[in-house]
């Protein structure tokens, strides 16, 4: 497989491709432009191969992935610089979604904002009990804009996600009991709940293993009232004004892109 800067693409057992994500001259995973540009050509390459899963995961001993580093967020200094860098972002994790075959995020240490993102994209996310999750720009006003969060809501619904968001750094356990991980479990056993895993969809006649419920709201009632009254009890509930605009920008973009009998609160 293709030489990368950045990570490794290597062919494990059972056709199934191992991305270990380690940025060079980093102590964690920052998501630079250079960084996204191997992301995208490895999930690229590996499309149309014939393989039987993916698995990502990170060489860094306390770090999965985090969202873009200081420098990177400082050279996203006009709408066209980061309108490119967003939409490289979103295409990687569209192209995981979209992929013919099972994708696990292998989730070992911390793993925050953009690449809550990515392992969001996967199928399934499997955590060492010492993983932990955040959108920690949340609390700056701001969140990564590769699709992430709207996964997030169709996952457990938009009044949830706001709550979490609110709530801060959150272990993988408290993620496992909202279906946000399929597994969290000691770090010597994740290996064992991954081949688990893909050898479920090597059975005959198996169904799709874990496959996470999207959630769905109770009512159809007053969709716009519901809509209204959780956008006053959240913008006057942060936090800070930070947490105010955030709060309104993810309800505002939900209701203008989902609202719908089949949308999600």
């Amino acid at each position: 497989m293709s030489q990368f800067q950045h990570l490794t693409l290597s062919q494990g057992a059972n056709e199934i491709v191992l991305l270990r994500l380690d940025v060079k001259d980093s102590v964690t995973n920052t998501l630079s432009l250079a960084v996204l540009k191997e992301i995208n050509e490895a999930v690229g390459g590996i499309s149309s191969q014939g393989f039987k899963g993916l698995v990502i995961s990170s060489a860094k001993p306390k770090h999965f992935i985090h969202g873009a580093d200081t420098a990177t967020l400082l050279s996203l200094n006009t709408t066209q610089v980061a309108d490119a860098y967003i939409s490289l972002g979103s295409q990687i994790c569209r192209r995981i979604r979209e992929l013919p075959f099972p994708s696990v995020a292998l989730i070992e240490g911390e793993c925050l904002n953009a690449g809550w993102d990515i392992a969001l994209s996967c199928k399934h996310r499997i955590a060492s009990d010492e993983a932990t999750v955040s959108y920690a720009a949340y609390q700056q006003g701001y969140y990564s804009g590769f699709g992430g969060m709207t996964r997030f809501i169709e996952l457990i619904g938009l009044e949830n996600t706001l709550s979490l968001l609110a709530k801060g750094k959150q272990t993988s356990k408290q993620l496992n009991t909202l279906n946000l991980i399929d597994h969290s479990v000691p770090k010597h056993q994740t290996q064992a709940v991954i081949n688990r895993l893909f050898q479920q969809y090597r059975e005959p006649d198996s169904t799709d293993p874990s496959t996470p419920q999207t959630h769905r709201s109770n009512t159809l009632v007053s969709r716009q009232l519901q809509l209204l009254s959780l956008k006053r009890r959240n913008v006057f509930s942060a936090k800070s004004p930070c947490e105010q605009q955030v709060n309104t920008h993810i309800i505002d973009t939900w209701v203008e892109h989902n609202i719908s009998d089949e949308s999600y609160l």
